[in-house]
């Protein structure tokens, strides 16, 4: 939690800055440190302080000036103490980099602690939105390099796979040709290096890149879940709500298929809560899971989705025909 430490007041009248500073180090108790004058101001690192009181009206310098030496440093929050005269001039500094104003009277000055609380949450908050803009940007960016470089790195794999499946073909067309039978395992084992290669690329790449996953998603935990749901136990982790959309839309489960129960790391101590007063429900979900893991993830389905790709790419068994039955 961030919490107001230190607070600059920038005032030539000593006594209603020294009042600013009795009510703030009563109300927020933060280190409060007062200036009268520009050339006290050149003495003083703005980085330091999270928020400065300024009084427009200082007699060496403009509340101009000061706004500008400030913003030369800082980006920290500025409340301008101005009289009713100067709305306007209050007003204008708003424009040049002030981030509140606060008429100074005997009826606002109790109204200060609240102002520099309000000022200071906006501020954090504010901060906080730039640096998640910043890395959803630089994510933004380092996934669209990675499609790239994935569509260039297919284009090997590609030929690599292609060149193999004609030559695979080509001995099936004429099995009892040796010297094509050898051409194809030396093309096999050389492309195949060329893929490995390829793979190790972008490898090396993702790690450059620094893009990782949360342990809710790494493949030894996601093993873990599954052998989990094979023995009929119920499984808590989080599910994506955007991808759970995309697989039902791309026909690979059914909505409201996966029976994990899905939950956060804000949200996994209420949902223990729950379940443990209504373990009755934990029985179903188990059953489910292990059906779920039947259907999707054994031996069998596994087996096929491979035998689909490699008959897609005119890769086959020994002793398979292109209809997948056992000659």
């Amino acid at each position: 939690m961030y919490t107001i430490k230190n607070i600059l007041i920038i005032e030539d009248d000593e006594d209603h800055a020294f009042l600013e500073k009795d009510i703030l180090e009563e109300e927020i108790r933060s280190n409060v440190h007062i200036v009268n004058s520009g050339m006290e101001l050149d003495k003083v690192h703005l980085p330091l302080f999270d928020i400065i009181l300024l009084d427009f009206n200082l007699p060496d310098i403009t509340g101009m000036e000061v706004i500008e030496k400030i913003r030369n440093q800082s980006d920290v929050p500025i409340i301008l103490i101005t009289g009713h005269s100067e709305l306007k001039v209050a007003i204008e500094t708003l424009k040049k980099g002030a981030n509140d104003f606060l008429i100074k009277s005997t009826e606002t000055i109790n109204m200060l602690p609240a102002v520099c609380k309000k000022v200071f949450n906006d501020y954090i908050m504010k901060k906080e939105l730039e640096t998640k803009q910043k890395e959803s940007d630089l994510i933004r960016a380092r996934i669209e390099t990675l499609s790239q470089t994935l569509t260039t790195l297919a284009h090997y794999i590609n030929n690599s796979t292609t060149t193999i499946s004609g030559y695979a073909q080509l001995c099936e067309q004429n099995p009892d040709n040796p010297e094509r039978a050898k051409k194809l395992v030396y093309i096999s084992l050389k492309e195949t290096n060329k893929i490995t290669k390829v793979l190790k690329e972008l490898e090396r790449l993702v790690n450059s890149m620094d893009l990782r996953t949360t342990d809710y998603v790494n493949i030894p935990n996601a093993m873990f879940a599954i052998e989990a749901m094979a023995m009929g136990k119920p499984v808590l982790c989080f599910l994506r709500e955007d991808l759970l959309n995309l697989y039902a839309i791309s026909g690979l489960i059914k909505p409201d298929e996966i029976p994990i129960i899905n939950c956060g790391p804000f949200t996994v101590k209420d949902t223990l809560r729950y379940f443990l007063a209504h373990r009755d429900k934990l029985a179903s979900i188990g059953r489910k899971s292990r059906e779920f893991v039947l259907k999707h993830h054994s031996l069998e389905i596994v087996g096929e989705v491979f035998h689909r790709i490699n008959t897609s790419i005119g890769i086959l068994p020994s002793g398979y025909s292109e209809e997948g039955s056992t000659k």
